[in-house]
Parts: structure tokens; C-alpha cells; sequence
């Protein structure tokens, strides 16, 4: 006999729902999140320290970074990217800072990558992304270097 397809009843949506919005529901699903992205822990108390070393952080990580978190520059869990997409986590950062960081580049130079025929050179300046394409790498890290130095980045 073929098995019926599992749907949940309304109770339990609604039970889901409010679990979702307590203080564990919401660890737990940032702690999957997080997973799902690439971080790798040796235990679940590991990922909790994670979760509330996040949680209570009001301020950028990044001691070259004065930025508490907004709406439009919120708050990131960094990781290292050691196999492309797992890793350890490093530290809690603003939007702006993780984009920086991004180690998984075909340049060598943080923020610029390969995107088809041309390279793509693109940061996060106070929660706007600024992205700048041109067929020559070596112009475009010239332009990095300048784009960054005018905006004190």
C-alpha cells in the first residue's frame, strides 16, 4: 500500500510558528542557517557558544570597524571557507567587513573575481554594494586601490 504523502494540519503550522518565535526556536533555526552555509562544529554546545557569542554582540569584530549594527548593516557569523564552503567559525562581523573578507576569489585580491569574460571587482561601503566590471585584472585592482583609499575603506 503506497504511503500518503505527510502534510501538516493546522495545529501543527501553528504550533511550528510559535515555536519559531521563542527564544530556542530562533537559535535553532540560526544554528540550521548557519549549517546550511558552511559552518562545522564538534557538538551542539559548540554551536550554542556560536549562537550566543552572535547574539550579544553589538559591534563589529573588526578593530579597523567603529560599526554597531543596522538595519542595512547587520550583524554576520564568518567562517572559514577551507574546502570552498566549510569551515570554522572566525569571528561576528558586519555585513559590510564579511563581504570584504571573502577568501574564494579567482584573483587573489579580495573583492575581485572572475564573472564570465571580464573580472568583477565589488564591495559593501555602509550597507550600499558598489560593484565595478572591466576585461583587465590589473585595472581593476589599480581601481580597488583607489576606490578604497577615497572612501577611507
Amino acid at each position: 500500500m503506497p504511503k500518503k504523502p505527510r502534510t501538516r494540519t493546522e495545529a501543527q503550522k501553528l504550533a511550528r510558528k510559535i515555536y519559531n518565535n521563542t527564544p530556542q526556536g530562533r537559535m535553532d533555526n540560526k544554528i540550521q542557517k548557519w549549517k546550511q552555509q558552511g559552518l562545522v562544529c564538534e557538538d551542539r554546545d559548540e554551536y550554542e557558544l556560536i549562537y550566543f557569542t552572535w547574539l550579544l554582540n553589538d559591534k563589529c569584530d573588526n578593530i579597523k570597524c567603529p560599526k554597531l549594527y543596522t538595519e542595512k548593516n547587520w550583524k554576520c557569523m564568518d567562517h572559514e571557507h577551507l574546502d570552498g564552503k566549510k569551515g570554522q567559525f572566525r569571528c561576528v562581523l558586519c555585513r559590510d567587513c564579511n563581504n570584504r573578507t571573502k577568501d574564494n576569489n579567482t584573483s587573489g585580491h579580495n573583492g575581485i573575481s572572475k564573472n564570465g569574460k571580464s573580472w568583477e571587482y565589488g564591495i559593501y561601503n555602509n550597507g550600499v554594494r558598489h560593484r565595478k566590471f572591466h576585461k583587465d585584472k590589473e585595472w581593476l585592482i589599480q581601481y580597488k586601490k583607489e576606490y578604497e583609499n577615497e572612501h577611507n575603506i
